[in-house]
């Protein structure tokens, strides 16, 4: 399997933690995780890229060119596996749980003689963990708080990672003549955020699947854990582990079945046990498409995204992110109701990129290489928003860098007519709910995106505070990523999302639908309710290279989870209708 920059990014910072756990050198330390966040914003593909190429980038030395061919030609990194083989396997699981880094798992592993999970959690609820050197009360809190939620998340992947391995394997399946069809399936074809395995269901004759099976262990026996397999060949059904621990699972179906097998490992378990009268589809076959099976059923058609038990749904989703607002909210509020009058939306509605980054502040490419980026993907307009002053970790942008900026886009704009590029800017919500900048800068903006990046630990009132003054501000145009929240990572600050929904709705403020797929923020959860309350949202990349323009999609699936139309999109707008947003100031 092809490693892409994001992945190898993850190994070059593990084995920079692994090396400071162990003590070593603090120098190489720092230098390999420097480079692991350079590599993760690199726009070249490294995995492509040969010894004297890397070293020719700026960022990678000799020693981690090196390193990083190892990494591409060997499929592993020598020096990191033998640290990993001195260091017990849950001792390296603690790196990933938010809140503990190197020196603390040191300090937790060969000071208190913890190695497990277990007796981590049992050390927090003795008390045992304030004993220890730089470990108060506060700190023992929040270790146990994010280990149990590590413990709740652990298994789970991000759509992008599973969605890549599963194209990777549905490649090599559509080169096999034995495979009459093929789709994903499963959590993926609805478009959860996260989940725990693949599955693809094949079309194929019974006599075809042995030799199908075996061909696939066989071209992937380098990434496949063969003694983990396990058959149900008596439900066409087969089930490997693949890359560390990634389940994949394989259905099979006759070309006859193939629609409505497609339609079975499609909704989720809880969906289809509500809809009662499945068992007339048992006496059929050869449905044209899922639309016939609705209809045999006597149900108007749901697309993929939406076939999800909702109550379910709303039920595990406040229990987790214990997000219940204060006022008396009914769930059945949150569900997407059926039929959707208007057409949900689709990538080809979007016809502008808003919420990026350039080298200006901490992106990878220039202004004009972003823009150059969206024409090819044939959109009609671009919002640059670099970061803030307040910003330093990100080089946000003084007052005379937003100067320069601001005549460098007056250029490009003359250069790249029709195209339109618009003057942004992702202002910090400061501590006390105001924006970066004085009033006079902030009128020369044409959009403004308001975000919190610091104090992401605020308790929900003083968060609360905060956000809805920045809402109220008459300069903020769009809430950025509402939450603050990283999938899989950081729960986020808790809010009232009702409450910061109608904020929004008063104040003419867009939210943004963060569609960075560690982000997806604003949960799609709170999407349908917010959009028949009257709230408006736009999909936004947060793109800091110019392949990150193309998680656009993401947030796609996400709204489409949420049953979001175009009507309710900032950036499904024309030109000239975003246009019209931008004259229309609230000020």
């Amino acid at each position: 399997m092809t490693l892409d920059n994001s992945g190898i990014s993850d190994i070059i910072g593990l084995l920079g933690d692994l090396k400071e756990l162990h003590g070593e050198d603090p120098f190489k330390v720092s230098s390999l995780k420097n480079a692991a966040r350079k590599i993760s914003k690199m726009s070249e593909k490294l995995s492509e890229l040969n010894l004297v190429e890397l070293q020719n980038l700026e960022g990678i030395g000799k020693s981690l060119a090196k390193t990083i061919t190892e990494l591409n030609t060997q499929g592993q990194i020598e020096e990191l596996e033998n640290l990993k083989s001195k260091t017990p396997s849950e001792v390296i699981k603690m790196l990933d749980i938010p809140g503990i880094g190197p020196k603390k798992v040191q300090i937790i592993w060969k000071v208190l003689g913890l190695e497990t999970l277990s007796e981590l959690k049992y050390a927090c609820n003795e008390n045992r963990l304030i004993e220890a050197k730089g470990f108060g009360l506060k700190t023992q809190n929040e270790i146990l708080r994010n280990l149990e939620n590590f413990e709740n998340l652990e298994g789970l992947y991000l759509f992008p990672k599973l969605e890549k391995l599963a194209l990777e394997i549905m490649g090599y399946f559509k080169e096999i003549p034995e495979i009459q069809n093929l789709e994903l399936v499963g959590d993926l074809r609805r478009a959860l955020e996260y989940t725990d395995k693949i599955e693809i269901l094949l079309a194929s004759t019974q006599n075809h699947r042995e030799a199908i099976l075996q061909g696939f262990k066989t071209h992937f026996s380098n990434d496949l854990v063969l003694d983990s397999e396990t058959a149900y060949p008596d439900q066409d059904y087969y089930t490997y582990t693949i890359l560390n621990g990634i389940p994949i699972s394989i259905h099979f179906s006759e070309i006859t079945d193939f629609v409505k097998m497609k339609f079975l490992h499609t909704g989720s378990q809880e969906y289809l046990s509500s809809l009662n009268n499945l068992s007339i589809l048992n006496d059929k076959s050869n449905f044209i498409d899922e639309q016939e099976i609705y209809s045999l059923l006597n149900k108007p058609y749901i697309v993929p995204e939406l076939r999800e038990n909702w109550e379910q749904v709303f039920q595990d989703f406040f229990q987790i992110e214990q997000n219940q607002s204060e006022l008396d909210l009914n769930p059945k509020d949150l569900y997407p109701k059926y039929p959707i009058e208007e057409k949900l939306i689709e990538n080809g509605d979007l016809k502008g990129s808003l919420h990026n980054h350039s080298t200006y502040s901490d992106g990878s490419n220039s202004l004009e290489e972003m823009v150059q980026s969206c024409i090819e993907q044939r959109l009609s307009y671009f919002g640059i928003c670099d970061h803030s002053r307040s910003a330093f970790y990100a080089d946000g942008l003084n007052i005379e860098k937003v100067e320069i900026q601001w005549k460098e886009i007056e250029a490009l704009n003359q250069k790249y007519l029709p195209f339109k590029i618009f003057k942004g800017i992702e202002s910090d919500i400061l501590a006390d709910g105001s924006l970066d900048y004085p009033d006079e800068i902030l009128k020369g903006f044409d959009f403004i995106v308001a975000s919190i990046h610091s104090g992401l630990k605020m308790e929900r009132s003083k968060a609360m505070v905060r956000i809805i003054k920045a809402i109220e501000n008459p300069f903020t145009r769009i809430l950025g990523h509402p939450t603050g929240r990283l999938l899989l990572g950081r729960s986020g600050y808790s809010l009232d999302m009702p409450k910061i929904i109608d904020a929004c709705i008063q104040n003419q403020v867009v939210i943004e639908l963060n569609a960075n797929p560690n982000r997806l923020d604003i949960d799609w959860r709170w999407i349908y309710y917010g959009m028949n309350k009257g709230a408006i949202f736009s999909i936004n990349p947060d793109a800091h290279k110019r392949q990150g323009i193309l998680d656009m999609r993401f947030g796609v699936q996400s709204a489409r989870k949420a049953g979001l139309v175009p009507s309710k999109c900032l950036n499904a707008l024309s030109l000239e209708d975003f246009e019209k947003f931008i004259r229309n100031k609230k000020y």
